[in-house]
């Protein structure tokens, strides 16, 4: 099956972000000095990707005695991968993930001389298939009785996109590609307004590709949900009420039900 693939975004991930454990007791290596401190790591990791869409994972380790470390990778998934460096950048480690879902993937770095040091970051994988067309559902909207879908009942660009119920036909289904979601019907993509403006209104407009046009699905939800994220305008699609015809809009992102959508 062919896989949505688009750019991760890349989060430089230090060890105040990190979940961390650093230990320098001593060991049965008697060269070790009970001055000894661990090493320090900081490493870049995507905190979100796309089914199907390669993860980058690349550590930077310092070592204050200047010690050359040993590195363990634990990815989450049961894949693992070790190896060894002078303290600087570890090579870059490339890794696709088969199936969506939560996974907390763990570092461990050793320099040999008693000083441990284990960081761990949570990356989540959206199941969003390549070349699928599908709905967006909005899944706050089935509290009201009827689960509703974007829909843009026009060839017209600039007209504003709303609810209605979920039937499948072309004005509801969108495909994801290059980071837009283009109408199957219209040909055109969703945009966010001009101005950075709270519950501003979505509408199709031809196809640019630019900042408005462009979103990222994040934020998984245990029902397999996701938040949709305008790229320039940093706002999430949202809805003010779950009756049919209603706007679709940007507000700030903070995972309401009506900020939850699904294929």
């Amino acid at each position: 099956m062919r896989r949505w693939v688009r750019s991760a975004g890349l989060a430089v991930v230090t060890s105040a972000a990190l979940v961390v454990a650093a230990s320098t007791a001593a060991s049965a290596n008697t060269s070790m000095s009970s001055s000894n401190k661990a090493p320090k790591i900081e490493w870049i990791a995507p905190l979100t990707l796309l089914d199907g869409e390669v993860a980058w994972f690349r550590a930077w380790v310092t070592d204050e005695d200047g010690t050359a470390i040993t590195y363990h990778w634990d990815l989450g998934d049961g894949t693992t991968f070790s190896g060894s460096a002078a303290t600087g950048g570890t090579p870059p480690l490339l890794h696709t993930y088969d199936t969506s879902g939560t996974y907390v993937v763990e570092l461990t770095v050793d320099d040999g001389v008693g000083g441990v040091t284990s960081a761990s970051v949570t990356v989540v994988v959206l199941d969003l298939p390549v070349g699928e067309t599908g709905l967006l559902r909005n899944r706050g909207s089935a509290t009201s009785g009827t689960e509703q879908c974007i829909t843009a009942n026009t060839y017209v660009p600039y007209i504003a996109v709303s609810l209605a119920p979920c039937d499948w036909s072309g004005v509801e289904q969108w495909t994801f590609v290059d980071g837009t979601f283009r109408g199957v019907n219209s040909g055109m993509c969703l945009t966010a307004p001009d101005s950075v403006v709270v519950n501003g209104v979505l509408f199709i407009e031809y196809c640019y590709g630019g900042g408005r046009q462009q979103w990222r699905p994040e934020n998984l939800g245990s029902d397999g949900s996701f938040r949709i994220r305008n790229v320039e305008r940093d706002l999430c699609m949202d809805l003010t009420s779950y009756h049919l015809g209603s706007p679709v809009t940007l507000y700030p992102c903070y995972g309401a039900a009506s900020q939850r959508w699904s294929r």
